[in-house]
C-alpha cells in the first residue's frame, strides 16, 4: 500500500505554474522531470488505483519525494496523472 499523501497545494501551485498564472509572491517555481526513454512505461495512477500507461519524455514535476516501500516517488504529469513512478526513471531537468 502506499505511503504518500497528496499536496492539494502543491499541485494547485503546479497547475497554476503550467497555466502561467502563478503570482510572483507564490515562492519559487518547481522544477521539472522528464521520463526517461521513450515509448510508454506502466506507473500506478494513484487517482484512478490501477496502472496507466504514461509517455516517456513527458514533462512531471514532483509531488513527493518520499519514496514508498517500492522505491516510488510521486509526480505530476502534464497530461494531468498522478502516478508513482521510480527515481532511476526520471530525469531532473529543472526549470523548463
Amino acid at each position: 500500500m502506499s505511503t504518500h499523501t497528496l499536496n492539494k497545494t502543491l499541485l494547485k501551485k503546479i497547475l497554476k505554474q503550467i497555466t502561467g498564472n502563478l503570482p510572483e509572491d507564490h515562492g519559487d517555481l518547481l522544477p521539472t522531470v522528464l521520463i526517461k526513454g521513450s515509448g510508454y512505461i506502466g506507473c500506478y495512477d494513484i487517482t484512478q488505483r490501477n496502472v496507466a500507461m504514461i509517455a516517456r519524455g513527458v514533462v512531471c514535476y514532483v509531488l513527493d519525494e518520499k519514496k514508498d516501500e517500492l522505491d516510488r516517488i510521486m509526480v505530476y504529469t502534464i497530461n494531468g496523472e498522478v502516478i508513482l513512478i521510480e527515481e532511476t526513471e526520471i530525469i531532473r531537468v529543472g526549470y523548463n
